[in-house]
């Protein structure tokens, strides 16, 4: 499946949403990304996962679990783990797990999940890459529960990447330059397109 194809599915269930959006910077934008929109669709998330699972298996030889940061990959790392076991027709499962928060913003495994990933080959998933900052998070936790991060995958990237950017092979299904602008130089704005209230900021300022 082509990029192009990727993006029609994300804009059929609403991870992609086009319109004029205010974002948290105070920024403006013609594209929102909606985290949350691919795990409320079951059959979809399925068939991402299966895609997900099939790079991945050409590119990284084993896993033996799926880590996703919560609360956000939790479904997306578990369909993804479905989906190796039967490509790699591994008699023993693929595990999935998650990490969590800290306080201090660091994420970490909670309810002997540490247990499970320790000495384990681990894919990293998430859905959404901006910075890459809360994959670097999960990658920590990970080997320091003693794990081995053999792969990334993530759904849809903000921005070009590049391919060694975590030191892993990288699977992304879609990678999209998003435009923003200054209030003062949006183009929406001086089209007097209205803001869409419902995502992002959803104010003028």
């Amino acid at each position: 499946m082509e990029e192009i194809e990727f993006w029609e599915i994300f804009k059929d269930c609403k991870t992609i949403i086009e319109g004029h959006f205010v974002f948290t910077s105070g920024r403006h934008g013609d594209i929102y990304l909606d985290k949350d929109a691919v795990s409320k669709h079951p059959k979809i998330c399925s068939v991402i996962s299966w895609h997900i699972a099939q790079k991945v298996g050409e590119k990284i030889k084993n896993v033996d679990v799926v880590v996703g940061p919560a609360a956000g990959a939790i479904v997306l790392a578990n369909r993804v783990a479905e989906h190796l076991t039967d490509f790699y027709l591994k008699e023993e499962e693929v595990l999935s797990v998650y990490t969590e928060k800290k306080d201090d913003g660091s994420q970490c495994f909670r309810r002997g999940f540490d247990k499970d990933v320790k000495g384990k080959k681990v894919l990293v998933v998430d859905d959404i890459l901006t910075t890459g900052g809360s994959i670097d998070k999960v990658i920590k936790a990970t080997e320091d529960a003693g794990g081995k991060v053999v792969g990334v995958a993530i759904l849809v990237a903000r921005h070009r990447v590049l391919p060694g950017k975590f030191g892993v092979p990288l699977i992304i299904l879609l990678q999209v330059e998003l435009d923003s602008w200054s209030k003062e130089g949006c183009p929406l704005c001086k089209k007097r397109m209205p803001i869409n209230t419902e995502y992002g900021h959803g104010s003028p300022r």
